[in-house]
């Protein structure tokens, strides 16, 4: 009995051991989330090769205080900070620190201390301190496809691969960054790898620090068009090629407001001029007063005197093949001048003597990238390091918001306006502010009257100056539907002066973010309009099936319901379609599909389709490997409400890998299906 108990009593200390390692794992993986900085972000370093940076999230439940460190990726890549105290939590668990580092590539650790432990830790990496660039310009600043770019060797080389090609109000932030690649996308304009992968190659090399792309350049534009799109509506060529509203300087704008604020920046790299030969006057009297008109204003958009480098680039097949030039005059004469009498502006390398003549008379491929990358890197020597002033990063505030839409009634009579209703809620620590939120109705869905807003070509937009810890303000508009049909509304938070804690203003309503919402408005019967795809939507993964894959030596029935309506006038005809799919790899045999018809649903008539008592049945011969068949009824309600539709496979000559006949309706399996139908409203 002795050694019973002390057998006992080992096995429960034992347990406890282990009972409390897996708590302590599960806490440490479960409570701390950091926000900011996200992965592979790299922040603008000063010439003392130092950068200072914020580190945001939030610990739940709270701690008594945050630690952080910094580890170099690889040996030689930075200089490795000790764990050392960041910042007190809130009473919510919220935490804001500052960090100052020395250039390199990082793995940043973040752990939380409560009663002098360590309760959670979480890492981003890689994250970097180094230099951070933007590029302006047209198609050879740009990049296309198709000109055997190459990737960079060096995983450090970084961008924001978001294409924004109409969005002038917001970027989504934090920009979620990656290493370039040949086919990468350079947000918010930029195609491909182009030169700048052979630049960040050599700057990183040269540097040893990460090296971030942003590219606003814009195929086919002209200086002109710069210029004139900072302040008009549309800008077009002298062909007649119209630009989106604000573009192409919007991005450019973007760049410097939403982007350098937290990740700062060295300065714009202008590589444009091929284009004005072709513009309106040749002599291209304008460009050194519209690129100077330019660069003010984008000092004037980031605040500061941002740094530019000035490419000399004019020329293509046309001008050297026809005219037997090698530089277009009139054109690097101005950007000369520019550098020479606009301050803080340095000269880039002289583009017209690379790759000509140029493959398709005006782009440069394959060698000529690498070339023209090279040149760049000649350019920004350490002399231009030196005496080019960066913007480091600067603190931003935390903040949570979410956004929630009501309707004052779903459903309206003819003429009959509904009132929506945004909410505004911030669960963050600190007050919001400059909240912007952006509403798109759908086609036909009237716009009649609101307040504190406005509404254009089919977008509501409001700002909320101010929404205080704790507080929800709100907005309402009518519309009303000028035909029968669901109106579906989207609506999303676009910007915040603050960076919010679990949501990316601007990116979608569809998400699944807190930050967005949607509404249906119906007039009777009809089909349902919705908005178009946010212009800023990431490509979402494909959905994973949650089913086994289909077996090729057996069938594998699923069943599908679908309706032609889901409102319903009483007693009129709906349209009830039963999709029967055969998955697997050899026929089905026999099926017998059973759907059962609540009392408020008659049964009118059906193709293959008859009832018995409350159910209405129907037989398939067989279903070929990989094929579907349908069974169509049409059915019509009696009473007002909505009702459900439930059906099932009720039985199969050959068994299902998957799932079980006429075992019921709800019970997850593929072979049974419901659906939803509104009467009377």
């Amino acid at each position: 009995m002795k050694l019973v108990h002390t057998l006992v009593r080992r096995f429960i200390r034992c347990w406890c051991f282990f009972a409390l390692v897996f708590s302590a794992t599960t806490d440490l993986k479960a409570q701390i989330t950091v926000s900011f900085p996200t992965p592979s972000s790299v922040f603008q370093r000063d010439n003392a090769n130092q950068s200072r940076f914020p580190v945001h999230g939030q610990i739940i439940p709270t701690a008594d205080y945050v630690e952080a460190r910094l580890v170099p990726i690889s040996a030689g890549q930075g200089q490795s900070l000790d764990w050392d105290r960041l910042a007190t939590p809130t009473a919510e668990g919220y935490f804001t620190g500052l960090m100052t580092a020395s250039g390199g590539w990082y793995r940043l650790d973040v752990r939380a201390i409560r009663g002098g432990q360590v309760v959670a830790i979480q890492s981003v990496e890689p994250m970097g301190i180094g230099e951070v660039f933007a590029v302006a310009g047209q198609s050879n600043g740009q990049g296309i496809d198709n000109r055997d770019a190459a990737d960079p060797a060096d995983p450090r080389v970084i961008c924001i691969p978001h294409l924004n090609k109409t969005d002038t109000l917001r970027m989504p932030l934090p920009g979620r960054a990656r290493t370039v690649s040949a086919t990468t996308v350079i947000g918010p304009r930029g195609l491909t790898s182009w030169c700048w992968g052979r630049l960040g190659d050599r700057l990183a090399a040269r540097l040893n620090v990460p090296v971030l792309f942003m590219n606003s350049a814009w195929s086919g534009t002209a200086v002109r068009n710069w210029r004139e799109s900072i302040t008009a509506d549309s800008t077009a060529t002298s062909y007649n090629e119209y630009f989106r509203p604000g573009m192409p300087y919007g991005n450019l704008k973007r760049i410097v407001q939403d982007y350098v604020p937290l990740l700062g920046i060295r300065a714009v790299l202008w590589h444009q001029g091929e284009a004005e030969f072709y513009d309106t006057d040749p002599a291209a009297p304008n460009y050194y007063s519209d690129l100077e008109t330019v660069i003010r204003q984008s000092r004037q958009d980031a605040g500061f005197s941002v740094p530019w480098v000035i490419a000399r680039a004019s020329m293509d097949n046309n001008l050297y093949a026809n005219y037997g030039l090698t530089h277009y005059d009139p054109v690097v004469s101005a950007q000369n001048r520019i550098v020479q009498t606009v301050a803080n502006t340095y000269y880039g390398p002289d583009t017209d003597i690379i790759q000509m003549p140029r493959t398709d008379g005006v782009h440069f491929s394959g060698p000529g990238l690498i070339q023209l990358g090279d040149a760049w890197n000649d350019y920004l020597n350490d002399d231009f390091f030196r005496n080019a002033l960066p913007r480091l990063p600067q603190n931003v505030d935390l903040t949570d918001l979410s956004l929630t839409m009501t309707l004052d009634r779903s459903a309206v009579q003819a003429n009959q306006p509904a009132v929506v209703t945004l909410l505004v809620r911030n669960d963050g620590p600190k007050p919001a502010t400059q909240v912007r939120v952006r509403a798109a109705l759908p086609a036909g869905l009237t716009f009649l009257s609101g307040t504190d807003l406005t509404h254009q070509r089919g977008v509501v937009l409001t700002t909320l100056p101010i929404i205080e810890p704790g507080a929800t303000v709100l907005r309402q508009f009518s519309v009303v539907p000028s035909q029968q049909g669901a109106y579906e509304l989207a609506g999303e938070i676009v910007s915040a002066a603050q960076l919010d804690l679990d949501s990316r203003p601007n990116t979608s309503p569809d998400d699944g973010q807190d930050d967005a919402a949607r509404v249906v408005v119906r007039l009777g019967s009809g089909p349902r309009y919705t908005v178009p795809a946010s212009i800023n939507a990431e490509p979402l993964p494909a959905v994973a099936s949650n089913q086994p894959a289909p077996d090729p030596a057996r069938a594998d029935i699923s069943l599908d319901l679908k309706l032609d309506r889901l409102t319903a006038v009483l007693n009129q005809p709906i349209t009830l379609s039963l999709v029967v799919t055969n998955r697997g790899g050899q026929p089905s045999g026999s099926v017998q599909i059973g759907c059962l018809l609540p009392a408020s649903l008659q049964f009118v008539d059906g193709q293959s389709m008859s009832m018995a008592g409350t159910t209405a049945r129907g037989a398939i011969p067989n279903i070929p490997a990989g094929s579907s068949t349908v069974l169509t009824m049409r059915v019509q309600a009696v009473q007002r409400g909505t009702i459900v539709l439930q059906a099932q496979v009720e039985s199969a000559s050959i068994p299902d890998p998957d799932s079980i006949p006429n075992n019921g309706f709800a019970n997850g399996e593929d072979d049974c299906a419901q659906a939803l139908i509104r009467a009377g409203f």
